[in-house]
């Protein structure tokens, strides 16, 4: 993994914790109509499946380059 990346992750992980402390479930936010807290928590999520997807595709990466043609 390369540094630039060690580096996203990293920031993606802070952010998480902070912003994951900071704010409870949608279902609340909405019952207290706490629109920013609201948008915040989507931003939250959109980071952590960005994250998600991005170790998905890295494994997904791996796999193909790490395969073994079957028929040579």
């Amino acid at each position: 993994m390369n540094a630039t990346r060690r580096l996203g992750c990293i920031g993606v992980m802070l952010a998480f914790v902070l912003v994951g402390c900071a704010s409870g479930t949608p279902r609340e936010l909405v019952e207290c109509n706490d629109h920013a807290g609201l948008a915040a928590w989507y931003q939250q999520e959109a980071l952590r499946l960005r994250a998600k997807a991005a170790e998905e595709a890295e494994a997904l990466d791996k796999m193909h380059r790490e395969r073994s043609e079957a028929i040579p």
